[in-house]
């Protein structure tokens, strides 16, 4: 039902925008909002609806074409990217890019992602350094949890960082 509600109000909007012959930025605002949330329910399935990464992807494009929280949309089209699934092909080098890119359009959270794709070496060589340092980066923009954990386990362990007992502590 969701689904046929967000399709409806997307064609809506269309309509509205193709007599207008334009689209103002509240139009382009709700058209992207609606693609997004279109495409979370793509993402999760669930609710009689299948999960379709594809679908997906190319709502949160859309989304983002929009203006719709472009570095969000950027990050759960890299989620999907690293996750893959039967329809997409996992793809850890793009979806480090797209992390990157989300982060440059300020989405801190893609940094503990980044972290964790340079601490695995999923989608760029394994480098402890850089890992330890988007770790830094996800624990001082946004307090971020399981990044401050890893900070603790990266000093404890001397893991990208001179070992520092006290820090480990400090972060764990």
């Amino acid at each position: 039902e969701a689904v046929r509600w967000y399709n409806k109000h997307i064609l809506a909007l269309s309509d509205s925008i193709d007599r207008k012959g334009m689209m103002n930025s509240e139009d382009s605002l709700s058209l992207g909002s609606s693609y997004g949330d279109l495409g979370d329910i793509y993402k999760e399935g669930g609710h009689g609806i299948e999960r379709n990464l594809i679908k997906a992807v190319s709502c949160f494009e859309k989304a983002a074409e929009l203006g719709w929280s472009t570095s969000v949309s950027i990050y759960l089209i890299a989620e999907l990217y690293m996750e893959g699934d039967e329809r997409v092909e996992r793809d850890a080098n793009q979806a480090v890019r797209l992390y990157k890119k989300a982060y440059d359009n300020g989405f801190d959270a893609a940094a503990f992602e980044l972290g964790e794709c340079y601490m695995k070496g999923l989608g760029v060589e394994k480098n402890e350094e850089k890992a330890f340092e988007w770790y830094e980066k996800a624990a001082a923009d946004q307090k971020h949890v399981r990044a401050m954990n890893r900070l603790s386990v990266c000093y404890l362990d001397g893991r990208g960082t001179a070992k520092d007992e006290e820090k480990g502590i400090y972060y764990d």
